[in-house]
């Protein structure tokens, strides 16, 4: 999984540039999603070739654009401590997701609730990810960059007492 997650990065980080990051987040979900349904049906080593070949691509391509639009989000300031707190919560779920199959494999005596558990969080997410806006973001966060204003960045700026935030840096959302 980890190496097909590097291309995903790449290709995520890529495409986030020039779709827009939202788009990719959305397209990520949608892959986790559907590769919890490749793993529930999995019948064969080449069908758990495809569930690992599917959720590294997503996880990959999460991972390169999370961050751009955390940061449009939360904003500059403070956004190492608060992106922080979003990679704790991150780690902590990500260390305690092996033990819901396992807790609900010992209750029911079959992983069929637990994957079906975790494609309910994921189209949680994706419904989740449709009502996502963007601050600043006018009228549709998945546009890409070409179809967006040309009048300022994608990023909103935060406002301070001392005006807004100067940086020349204009991820695509």
């Amino acid at each position: 999984v980890i190496g097909v997650s590097a291309i995903g990065s790449l290709g995520g980080g890529f495409l986030g540039d020039r779709v827009g990051a939202v788009a990719i987040l959305r397209f990520a979900l949608l892959l986790k999603a559907l590769a919890i349904v490749i793993l529930a049906l999995a019948g064969s080593r080449i069908a758990v070739g495809g569930f690992v070949v599917a959720h590294g691509l997503a996880v990959g391509a999460q991972i390169a654009v999370v961050p751009v639009i955390a940061l449009a989000i939360l904003g500059r300031d403070r956004f190492a401590t608060l992106y922080g707190l979003l990679q704790l919560a991150s780690v902590l779920t990500i260390g305690l997701a092996p033990l819901v199959p396992g807790v609900l494999f010992d209750a029911t005596g079959s992983y069929s609730v637990a994957i079906a558990f975790w494609l309910a969080v994921m189209l949680l997410a994706i419904w989740v990810s449709f009502r996502l806006r963007i601050p600043g973001s006018e009228p549709d966060p998945v546009a890409s960059p070409t179809e967006q204003e040309p009048t300022g960045s994608p990023i909103p700026q935060p406002v301070t007492s001392s005006g807004p935030s100067s940086s020349k840096a204009s991820p695509s959302l």
